[in-house]
């Protein structure tokens, strides 16, 4: 199965489902019934091509009806890449309220929990701070698996 995203072959069925996602939603109002319709084609559009060989990615609908946003992403996004994808979400789109953007992530992906979007950030460090910590912590690992003992000056600190 082709699974690279670069490929010729997926590049093409991107671009097909993305026209097919325009023909059924142009000129309507966001609605129950067009979501459900638009989710039946992407996923008959999936069925299509994976038929045909192409490992085309399960695909979450991130909605806001009230400024009339329909955004796809992939369901297998890991946790890093919903924290990249949340902010692409709310900068691309700032009509949006934070609880139009909750829930629209959270239609999308039922089992994520806010904490694990959140990350440090409910404990008030900054990204500076949560960065010199991760740098310690993999120093740290590093010395341990090379023998290293720490110097006087950064046992203290």
């Amino acid at each position: 199965m082709i699974d690279d995203p670069q490929h010729p072959e997926m590049v093409k069925a991107l671009r097909g489902v993305a026209q097919r996602i325009n023909r059924v939603v142009e000129g309507r109002t966001i609605n129950k019934n067009l979501i459900d319709e638009v989710m039946d084609a992407v996923k008959h559009h999936r069925q299509e091509w994976r038929a045909r060989g192409v490992d085309f990615p399960t695909l979450v609908m991130l909605c806001v009806p009230r400024i009339g946003v329909l955004e796809f992403a992939r369901a297998d996004l890991d946790i890093a890449s919903l924290r990249i994808k949340v902010v692409n979400f709310v900068r691309a789109n700032p009509a949006a309220t934070m609880v139009e953007v909750v829930a629209a992530f959270r239609a999308a992906y039922p089992d994520l929990r806010p904490d694990e979007i959140l990350q440090g950030h409910i404990s008030g460090k900054s990204a500076d701070e949560r960065q010199r910590e991760r740098q310690a912590r993999i120093q740290k690992e590093v010395n341990e698996q090379l023998g290293i003992e720490p110097d006087e000056e950064t046992k203290d600190g």
